[in-house]
């Protein structure tokens, strides 16, 4: 009698581990634990809550805001204008929030505004923040955007992308280490 229960208890116990590895297989959980989403492509996205470190997303995150990462998001989905995304920059051991500002193919150029300072064009707009207000770089910023301007002819190059914080002078973002690859975008980030 005893082993019977014994023999029950193990087929059982090999039911629950079958059943749990499916669920991770089917993509209902990563294996952290966190919860996998699937989006309209029938893609698996790993949400990852996070917080925000730093101002330079101001006033769209604040510092210590709790936001969620959708890792895997973009291995179906398209990066576009305007997404906000974590980023791996080398030298940072956490990711950068910015704010993707140009895609592969859109034409851009610099136009100095006055004083010492430069505005970004792009597709033949004033490149603006979320609250509508030019980005104002310096000198040495606009001498990197130039250099890119020279060599690619003025237009992004395929799987490259223009990165920005929210603040008009430039952060730890594009305008201090130029474009970044589509492979240094981890995941698209909702509020």
């Amino acid at each position: 009698m005893q082993n019977e229960r014994k023999i029950k208890l193990i087929l059982w116990a090999i039911i629950a581990l079958v059943v749990a590895e499916g669920l991770l297989f089917f993509g209902y959980f990563s294996k952290s634990g966190n919860p996998v989403r699937k989006n309209k492509n029938d893609c698996a996205v790993t949400a990852e809550t996070k917080y925000v470190r730093g101002f330079s997303m101001g006033p769209i995150f604040k510092p210590e805001q709790e936001i969620t990462a959708l890792y895997g998001y973009y291995n179906c989905n398209k990066i576009e204008r305007e997404d906000i995304v974590l980023l791996n920059y080398p030298g940072n051991n956490s990711p950068l929030i910015k704010m993707v500002k140009m895609i592969p193919d859109d034409k851009f150029h610099i136009e100095k505004n006055g004083e010492d300072k430069w505005n970004i064009i792009v597709n033949g707009e004033i490149l603006k923040n979320s609250e509508g207000f030019p980005y104002q770089i310096d000198k040495k910023k606009a001498l990197l955007l130039e250099s890119y301007a020279k060599q690619y002819g003025g237009v992004v190059p395929a799987n490259f992308y223009y990165v920005l914080g929210n603040i008009l002078e430039g952060t730890v973002d594009s305008t201090r280490f130029g474009f970044v690859s589509r492979f240094q975008i981890l995941a698209k980030v909702e509020p």
